[in-house]
């Protein structure tokens, strides 16, 4: 505000965290990138901030995966908003954090991304629920293997899965560099993916990953 003569780019001013919904409204002519706004946990704190400025041209999408939205204060609060079955708003919906198995259960005709659901350790809480779901929809190991809620006893408990290495890898509850020393040949036909394993903060921060 204080330098508008400087070349600012606004695909990173949008996603900055100091910035506020009254700055954009006040400044409302630049020319903002609404998906990164909408993304933005500075800008969008909870669902009420949206709705009482619904007007802007928000990506609706990237408002129901803002980690600050409550999906179930969405649902119940607006109902209307997500009565046409929209692919996108019920995909994006499922990478959100808050998102609960109870959320899902009482719209289980949506159009859920079951890949999204699958990865979130909010809808999917335990290996038990997991192996309950499996039964009746299209739960993805792949994206299973970077749930939070995975631990490595039920990984290694459960060895015939067909996990995902890659996932198993880079999820941060289920591997330490201890299990990977003392499991180096997980299984004949699944190996470590060290290009995650070298990603994952708790396995490349450990004391003994650098003498190995």
């Amino acid at each position: 505000k204080d330098n508008p003569d400087h070349p600012w780019d606004y695909d990173y001013v949008s996603i900055n965290l100091s910035l506020t919904v009254e700055n954009v409204k006040n400044e409302i002519e630049k020319v903002w990138v609404w998906s990164h706004l909408s993304s933005n946990t500075s800008v969008i704190k909870n669902w009420d901030m949206y709705i009482q400025n619904i007007g802007l041209p928000w990506d609706i999408g990237r408002i129901l995966s803002n980690p600050n939205i409550d999906p179930s204060v969405a649902l119940s609060k607006n109902p209307e908003i997500f009565d046409n079955n929209d692919r996108d708003i019920w995909e994006r919906l499922s990478w959100n954090i808050n998102l609960t198995w109870d959320n899902v259960n009482e719209n289980i005709d949506k159009c859920w991304n079951w890949d999204a659901l699958s990865e979130n350790g909010n809808v999917i809480t335990s290996f038990k629920m997991m192996c309950e779901l499996a039964k009746k929809y299209p739960i993805c190991m792949e994206t299973y293997s970077q749930n939070p809620s995975l631990c490595w006893e039920d990984v290694y408990n459960n060895i015939m899965i067909d996990w995902d290495m890659e996932g198993l890898s880079s999820n941060e509850s289920v591997i330490t560099f201890g299990i990977i020393i003392q499991h180096r040949g997980f299984r004949k036909d699944k190996e470590w993916d060290w290009y995650f394993l070298s990603l994952n903060k708790k396995v490349s921060t450990e004391k003994n990953f650098f003498d190995n």
